[in-house]
C-alpha cells in the first residue's frame, strides 16, 4: 500500500486524459494511481497523507529511457572530463561538481585533455586541487599520458614528499621551494609512481555510481530505464 499523496496547483498539459485546463488542479493519488482531479475550491479527498504543492507547474507521467547503457552513464558521471575545457577555473569547477558526487573519501579521477588545448600554465597546483576536491584523492591524466595532475591527497596516499627523486624518464614539477606542485610527467605518470596507488574499479564503486545516476534521473522526471547489456 503507498499513502495517499495529494498535488496542489498541478498543471496538467491537454490530451485525452484531460481536456487541459486553464487553471492548476489538485490531483488525489493513492496506490500509484490518480483516484481523483479536481478544480480550485472543490472538495478534496479526506485521509491525505502528504500534500505536495507543485505551485503551477506541469505534470506528466514518468519519463522512459528506452535505450541507455546505464554503467557508462554513472561511471561518467564520477569522471573528470577536461577535454572541452581551457581555463584553470573550469577545470577546479569541474572538478568541484564530480567531487560533490563521488563517495566521501573515494578517488576522483578522469583527465583527458590535450595539452595543446589545455597549456600547463592553466593547470592548477595540488592545493588549489585541495580547496574544491574536500575528502578525496584526485588523479587526473592528460589523454596522451604525458601529465598526470594530483592534489594533496592522492600524493600522500602515493607517499609523494619533497624528498621523492624524480623517476628515470619522468619529472615532479616542484615549487621554489623544491615541494611538489602536483604536476607529474613522463615515467612519473606512467610507472607506478602515482598512478599505481588507485585502486581498481569494484563492485562497491560501480554500484554507488549506478545509485547516484539513478537518483538524478528520477529527479529529471526518468522513472524507467531500459539497459542495453552493461551491467
Amino acid at each position: 500500500m503507498v499513502d495517499p499523496l495529494l498535488l496542489r496547483h498541478a498543471r496538467i498539459p491537454a490530451g485525452p486524459w484531460h481536456p487541459g485546463a486553464s487553471e492548476p488542479v489538485w490531483v488525489a493519488l493513492a496506490d500509484g494511481l490518480i483516484r481523483a482531479v479536481g478544480s480550485p475550491g472543490e472538495p478534496e479527498p479526506e485521509g491525505t497523507v502528504r500534500v505536495i504543492d507543485l505551485d503551477g507547474a506541469p505534470l506528466l507521467p514518468g519519463l522512459v529511457d528506452t535505450h541507455t547503457h546505464l554503467q557508462w552513464s554513472a561511471e561518467d558521471r564520477w569522471t573528470v572530463n577536461l577535454a572541452e575545457i581551457a581555463r584553470r577555473d573550469e577545470v577546479l569547477r569541474t572538478v568541484a561538481t564530480i567531487a560533490e558526487r563521488v563517495t566521501p573519501g573515494d578517488w576522483v579521477t578522469g583527465g583527458d585533455w590535450m595539452p595543446d588545448a589545455l597549456p600547463d600554465g592553466e593547470l592548477p597546483t595540488a592545493a588549489e586541487l585541495d580547496r574544491v576536491s574536500g575528502p578525496h584523492p584526485v588523479l587526473l591524466i592528460s589523454r596522451d599520458r604525458s601529465r598526470a595532475l594530483a592534489n594533496g591527497t592522492a600524493m600522500a596516499r602515493a607517499k609523494v614528499t619533497d624528498h621523492t627523486p624524480d623517476p628515470a624518464g619522468g619529472r615532479i614539477d616542484r615549487d621554489a621551494a623544491g615541494s611538489p606542485t602536483g604536476l607529474f610527467r613522463g615515467e612519473a605518470v606512467w610507472g607506478r609512481l602515482i598512478t599505481g596507488v588507485v585502486p581498481p574499479r569494484n563492485r562497491a564503486r560501480e554500484r554507488a555510481e549506478i545509485d547516484d545516476a539513478l537518483a538524478d534521473m528520477a529527479a529529471r522526471g526518468i522513472t524507467e530505464i531500459h539497459d542495453i547489456g552493461t551491467v
